[in-house]
């Protein structure tokens, strides 16, 4: 994925698909970006490592088709928030996210907050894997859903950007 940087003496701005534009603190203005940000390899504190719960219930199905993309899941939005974090963007706490496997074989992935509730659903046939994002009456009772599929970065993103405005 591509992220388009402007830099000036004192910010610096990355716009993400779905337009929001999110400022950030740069306090060394001769660093130099090359390549892909590794932000999956960055040391977290316990409470930014927001996938630790759920990578551990998977451990049980530890070698599964389904465990291994519902890592991918994980490991993507972690990536995104490590890459924020990374910036000096100052997050809210957020909570941690949760894995569950279902009976009908599938895992569902949750990361419930006060006022909504998001998830990922992954499913033994992977075109019917999907997400969804439900909020309470206080936010007027929003639902969205779709399909996880090759724009799951774009769907990741949008996702994110809700978390950060509405926490």
């Amino acid at each position: 994925m591509t992220h388009f940087l402007e830099k000036t003496d004192y910010i610096e701005r990355f716009l993400v698909p779905s337009n929001p534009l999110f400022t950030i603190s740069h306090e060394d203005v001769n660093q130099t970006y090359g390549g892909e940000l590794l932000s999956h390899f960055t040391p977290l504190s316990a409470e930014d490592n927001l996938i630790d719960h759920a990578l551990e219930s998977l451990r049980q199905n530890e070698t599964t088709v389904l465990a291994v993309r519902a890592r991918r899941v994980l490991l993507a939005i972690q990536d995104k928030i490590n890459y924020l974090l990374k910036n000096k963007l100052d997050l809210p706490p957020l909570p941690k996210i949760h894995a569950f496997n279902v009976d009908d074989g599938s895992i569902l992935l949750e990361w419930v907050f006060d006022d909504f509730r998001i998830g990922f659903s992954i499913e033994p046939l992977e075109t019917e894997s999907s997400w969804f994002l439900i909020t309470n009456e206080e936010r007027d009772s929003i639902s969205a859903s779709g399909y996880l599929s090759d724009t799951i970065e774009n769907t990741l993103l949008w996702i994110i950007s809700f978390v950060i405005v509405n926490t």
